[in-house]
């Protein structure tokens, strides 16, 4: 019996805008700026949006506006009785 294996292509996932935000968050959790970068332009990908180039001041808000996402900080409270 003959296997046929395909190249795995991460955007084939990435199939609603709630999957793709989570696979962004953990990479901005445990990531670095290549890895922001690839991930980036696999969620480009899954939507078949064009990027910009991911280079220069404001690569990162241009990107993010491109893909129609948004910044959103959160105000987490911490444990001050230390």
């Amino acid at each position: 019996m003959k296997i046929t294996l395909h190249p795995f292509k991460a955007s084939e996932f990435l199939d609603t805008d709630e999957i793709r935000m989570l696979y962004l968050n953990a990479v901005i959790e445990d990531g670095n700026v290549a890895e922001l970068k690839d991930t980036l332009a696999i969620i480009a990908e899954s939507k078949g949006v064009e990027l910009p180039a991911l280079e220069g001041e404001s690569w990162l808000l241009e990107a993010l506006r491109k893909l129609g996402l948004g910044v959103h900080f959160l105000d987490e409270k911490k444990d001050q009785s230390a």
